[in-house]
């Protein structure tokens, strides 16, 4: 099967919000949790929100919230499973990132033996989407080389796949503009619900 698009996942007042208060709160993404070198600084967690927060940061838990619950709707439709969100980023992408082709939950055959031993981190991430809440950049599509697909992003769009190797995908360089998405990964397994 294919990567799942849903145009119009998210409605165009939702993605306006969310990119307004990336912009507007630099510093709420400043944060020494990310493991990732590429998106250090450059996330906020849903763990750490909470709904009584002071605005705006409570709405903001409201919104990665319906988005995460929008995503265990399209998995279940799509791939007859339920699944419960194990990690929800609010993410922005600047001009010049890009990300190769990897798989979220396993290794790539081509990674050196060393590592291919070791236990993947995510092993337990059954399903992958992501929303984008912004189009106004060239590049930054989605693209699964297994399946011959290349995927544009739209604002208010929502792509969901399994998290395994037979969904391997990365992400083209991003020009002009920053990209700014909304990224949840889901486990089967409810001891993994954040």
């Amino acid at each position: 099967m294919a990567p799942v698009k849903i145009e119009n996942a998210l409605t165009p007042d939702t993605c306006d919000f969310l990119v307004a208060f990336i912009k507007e709160n630099p510093k709420a993404f400043i944060n020494d949790a990310q493991v990732i070198g590429q998106f250090k600084n450059k996330t906020l967690s849903y763990k750490i929100l909470h709904r009584n927060m002071q605005a705006p940061f409570g709405n903001i838990e409201r919104a990665l919230n319906y988005a995460r619950f929008l995503g265990q709707t399209y998995i279940y439709k799509n791939f007859g499973e339920l699944a419960f969100p194990d990690n929800t980023e609010l993410t922005f992408w600047n001009p010049g990132d890009s990300m190769s082709v990897h798989s979220d939950n396993s290794w790539q055959e081509n990674a050196p033996d060393h590592v291919k031993d070791m236990e993947h981190p995510t092993n337990y991430r059954d399903y992958s989407v992501i929303f984008y809440l912004n189009d106004d950049y060239e590049g930054g599509e989605i693209y699964f080389p297994d399946h011959d697909i290349e995927i544009s992003p739209k604002k208010g769009m929502a792509v969901v796949f399994p998290s395994n190797g037979d969904y391997n995908h990365g992400v083209k360089e991003i020009k002009n503009s920053q990209r700014f998405t909304i990224p949840v990964w889901y486990s089967k397994q409810l001891v993994y619900a954040e």
